[in-house]
């Protein structure tokens, strides 16, 4: 994971450098037109995949490229906060947008009726190892200090991350990614005490 995700965020600064070269060519030196263009050219390329990721220190070097797009559009140090650079530009981090799609993701394939089908299959198997991951858990006090020993599935980081939202995993009711967002939206504001501009 953590090579495929060096591969993206190597791919992200040359769609980053090719945006600024065609800014450049083009005379573009509006700040929203740039953000614009890298919404439609650079963030398709560092959001590839992002529903099965869930490797959360693999993830930062791809906020770190989007936060270093923004620093440079401002014009700010790289030591600058990446919360007050968001907020100038009425952002929200991008990992916001990926667990959006993540829960699009598990919702359809939750929705998925054909059993035989091997991603339905693989779901079933991360349900299977949710189970016995929080059976361990639970069940058992003296697990928790071995936590990270335990089995670790895709599933389970999905979980620990609805948790900070106060969801959980029901397979038959899972939350509207829309919710979803505005729970990720509204914790981000009041975590970092910022609010972006409108």
């Amino acid at each position: 994971m953590q090579v495929a995700i060096q591969r993206l965020a190597m791919s992200g600064k040359k769609a980053i450098f090719a945006l600024w070269h065609r800014c450049t060519k083009l005379r573009i030196s509006d700040p929203a037109l740039q953000c614009q263009l890298f919404d439609a050219l650079v963030k398709p390329v560092l959001n590839y995949g992002c529903e099965v990721w869930s490797d959360h220190i693999a993830r930062e070097q791809l906020k770190v490229v989007h936060r270093a797009f923004l620093k440079s559009l401002l014009g700010v140090s790289t030591t600058t906060s990446s919360y007050v650079v968001l907020a100038e530009f009425g952002r929200f981090p991008l990992e916001i947008f990926w667990w959006q799609q993540t829960m699009r993701f598990l919702s359809r394939v939750n929705s998925e009726v054909d059993s035989d089908r091997m991603l339905r299959l693989a779901y079933d198997v991360q349900l299977q190892l949710l189970a016995a991951r929080q059976k361990v858990l639970f069940g058992n006090q003296s697990a928790m200090g071995r936590k990270s020993r335990l089995p670790t599935c895709w599933l389970a980081q999905v979980d620990e991350q609805l948790l900070t939202y106060n969801l959980c995993i029901d397979n038959d009711q899972l939350p509207p990614c829309a919710r979803l967002k505005q729970l990720a939206e509204r914790q981000y504001i009041v975590h970092h005490q910022v609010t972006p501009a409108e």
